[in-house]
């Protein structure tokens, strides 16, 4: 099952955030719900129950309502028509692929085999076709909110929604190559490159980069656009995001870290605990810009810090 990818959320932020997809049991839902861990990158989870020990549907549907009030917002289940017949074609699929598997009659029948392997395809498009029709007409529960119809193409859209409201205060930076939760090894030899720039070079344009290496893209598109590189008179200085001129909605964060720092002045800090405040909601940060945003705010703080 493909994953519910936050689509506006990631245009608008660059930031690619999801929800699992699964089916679960009725009977075991609450259990499930109860138990569920977020896995790096994945914001929630949409659950299409199945009622696989023959519950009614007013039964299932108060189900998921009740556990859906009790759930948190990273939980969405849904409830089609369709999801009885998914458990008919389901065992029935179970029950070919043992015949298949474990009937010894059908080693010595060709013809026996072709009608089983016919039916076995012909009941798994049947069942292909079942989950889309109950992923395009379920009835969606979430907290605090009433059962809500959508349609599959309306739940990247709902998916948005629920990462804008958790992650109001993410950042903007659209730069594929870091704002990620796992970098890959060029682009993080690209971000080391970078970092030893932004230390070795601070006061140069450009950090003293010539052409257009990774590193440079990176430059551009994390210190230059944000206005955290900026040109001071002649020379260049890193900068703290001003309030009311925050393309990237950096100032947040910043303000964010500045207090922690403030609040815990009695003690030493570490940058672990601000790459630990970023990661939360309502910021939300991915693993592959900390390190740079991390030194972008000492620097633009090095008189205090």
């Amino acid at each position: 099952l493909h994953p519910i990818l936050a689509k506006r959320h990631y245009h608008d932020t660059g930031a690619l955030r999801w929800f699992d997809v699964n089916f679960i049991p009725a009977h075991n839902i609450d259990k499930f719900t109860k138990h569920y861990q977020l896995q790096p990158g994945t914001i929630g989870q949409f659950l299409l129950v199945i009622p696989t020990e023959g519950e009614n549907q007013e039964r299932v549907a108060k189900l998921c309502h009740d556990v859906a009030s009790q759930s948190e917002d990273n939980t969405v289940i849904g409830l089609s028509e369709h999801s009885w017949n998914i458990v008919t074609f389901a065992r029935e699929l179970m029950a070919l692929e043992s015949v298949k598997h474990d009937r010894p009659e059908l080693a010595g029948d060709a013809v026996a085999r072709r009608e089983v392997t016919a039916r076995l395809m012909a009941l798994q498009g049947l069942l292909e076709a079942e989950l889309r029709k109950a992923f395009d007409d379920a009835i969606w529960y979430r907290h605090g909110d009433a059962p809500k119809q959508y349609r599959q193409a309306e739940l990247n859209t709902l998916a948005s929604e629920i990462a804008d409201s958790r992650f109001y205060q993410s950042p903007k930076l659209h730069n594929e190559i870091l704002n990620r939760h796992k970098p890959s090894s060029s682009a993080i030899a690209a971000q080391n490159a970078l970092l030893r720039r932004m230390v070795l070079y601070s006061g140069k344009e450009r950090l003293g980069i010539t052409g257009y290496p990774a590193e440079g893209g990176l430059l551009k598109s994390l210190l230059e656009a944000p206005s955290l590189y900026v040109r001071a008179s002649e020379n260049w200085r890193f900068a703290a995001p001003q309030k009311d001129n925050d393309p990237c909605r950096l100032h947040p964060i910043w303000e964010a870290a500045t207090n922690f720092v403030e609040t815990n002045a009695n003690r030493m800090v570490t940058v672990s605990e601000i790459y630990d405040l970023w990661r939360q909601p309502p910021f939300g940060v991915k693993d592959g810009l900390l390190p740079i945003l991390a030194v972008a705010f000492i620097l633009s703080y090095r008189d205090r810090l």
